[in-house]
């Protein structure tokens, strides 16, 4: 019997092939290409995929805390161990007399 926490494999987890086989990826450097909507985990689920293919991924997000469900979910859907990276927001208005706190920039600074 299968344990339920193992990771899954790339043969159970390859449900986007088809529509990342058939997408008109650019070829051209400053070029995308969308895919989507996708609700729920599916968002987690084809960004697995994506960087499974040992490759650089970059995935921007709306807000902080889409970003935060994401890392919660990526290492569920990942069949290979990788390195996740956040940069958080800086948290202040540009006229705010403070610093962001230090936390945030150490953050930034170990994802740059």
């Amino acid at each position: 019997m299968r344990d339920p926490r193992a990771r899954p494999t790339n043969s159970n987890t390859a449900m986007f092939n088809t529509v990342l086989d058939q997408a008109p990826w650019p070829a051209d450097a400053g070029t995308r290409t969308p895919v989507g909507p996708l609700y729920g985990s599916a968002a987690s689920a084809l960004i697995g995929e994506l960087a499974d293919q040992a490759r650089l991924l970059v995935v921007l997000t709306e807000d902080t805390s889409q970003a935060q469900v994401l890392a919660r979910e990526l290492p569920f859907f990942m069949t290979q161990d990788a390195q996740l990276l956040q940069l958080p927001d800086w948290e202040t208005l540009p006229y705010d007399n403070f610093s962001p706190h230090q936390d945030i920039i150490s953050d930034r600074l170990r994802a740059l």
